[in-house]
């Protein structure tokens, strides 16, 4: 669901279930405050930069009762021309991959932005997986990046692959080398040139 407004007035409101809530208003909150109580339930300010939001807004924006804290209990990126607030903290586990196809077998999560240096019973066993949106997440079936590799990306919504492809499906591989991956699971920032 997407709830477009110019701005809340007056109002402490609380967003949950899966919801995006637009405010497109140059002042979004006057004597207000939003708490997000969803993993889904995003926060947009649509003309206002990320730095504006955290100086100005910050106070007024809680993740489950808690006061914002970009980094640590939300994400706070750049999305068009404004800023998004993305509930997810510094532990959120967006990939979740299955040693068999159709979600089946033995399941393991990923977190955001770490080096998986060695998958362990998961090397050359994944078959099929779920990415979680506002994430992105590339799967090699070579360590040293020469082989087969292909980037998924959940931008709009949460994408599920029953079955990797052929060229993938129980050959993922991780770079036991020790250097850091470019690839992995990563943030999605949608930016536009201004």
């Amino acid at each position: 669901e997407t709830q477009t407004v110019v701005s809340i007035e007056n109002e402490n409101k609380e967003l949950s279930g899966m919801i995006d809530m637009h405010m497109t208003g140059e002042i979004p909150l006057k004597n207000a405050s939003v708490n997000l109580v969803s993993q889904d339930a995003w926060l947009f300010f649509d003309n206002v930069r990320p730095s504006e939001v955290i100086e100005k807004y910050a106070s007024m924006i809680k993740v489950s009762g808690e006061v914002l804290q970009p980094g640590k209990n939300s994400r706070v990126d750049v999305f068009l021309h404004g800023t998004v607030i993305i509930p997810h903290d510094e532990n959120y586990e967006p990939l979740q991959v299955f040693t068999g196809e159709n979600y089946s077998g033995e399941n393991r999560t990923y977190l955001v932005d770490s080096c998986y240096q060695d998958l362990e019973s998961f090397d050359n066993a994944i078959r099929s997986f779920k990415l979680k949106r506002g994430y992105m997440a590339t799967l090699a079936n070579e360590s040293n990046g020469q082989g087969y590799s292909r980037v998924f990306i959940a931008d709009n919504e949460d994408i599920d692959i029953p079955v990797l492809p052929h060229e993938l499906n129980g050959k993922v591989v991780s770079d036991g080398n020790g250097y850091p991956r470019r690839d992995g699971v990563r943030p999605v920032r949608d930016v536009t040139m201004r």
